[in-house]
């Protein structure tokens, strides 16, 4: 989805928000590419309590500096920190005005492996 034109838009967000998990990808409405035009501005409207925009690229033409376009009233924006579409968000979380976030969606390997290096190091300390 891309908005262009100049001006500003707003979007309907009905998806739940599931987290920065990757089931929000599969389990909830997610986007492929929203695109954010220079001189264009966006509004994120929540169709519920817990809104949440699901994106596999988040492509901002001005880059981080249009984030300040970008208002959320609460609803969170997660991508995909492995899409090279995404680079130069770095993997990082951004506040945006209305109280939402932009945060990245960890991959699932590297969540696996925070859930088990507990385990795994209590066990060689064991040994």
């Amino acid at each position: 989805m891309e908005f262009t034109g100049g001006g500003n838009h707003a979007l309907t967000v009905a998806a739940t928000d599931e987290g920065p998990i990757y089931g929000g990808f599969v389990n909830d409405f997610s986007w492929g590419i929203l695109e954010l035009d220079s001189g264009n501005a966006l509004s994120l409207q929540p169709d519920d309590a817990k809104a949440a925009l699901y994106v596999q690229a988040l492509v901002l033409a001005d880059g981080l500096g249009q984030l300040s376009s970008i208002n959320s009233d609460g609803v969170n924006v997660y991508y995909d920190p492995g899409n090279p579409a995404n680079g130069y968000l770095a993997d990082q979380s951004y506040a945006l005005d209305g109280g939402g976030d932009i945060a990245p969606v960890p991959e699932p390997v590297g969540c696996l492996l925070i859930a088990i290096a507990p385990t795994l190091l209590v066990r060689r300390r064991a040994s």
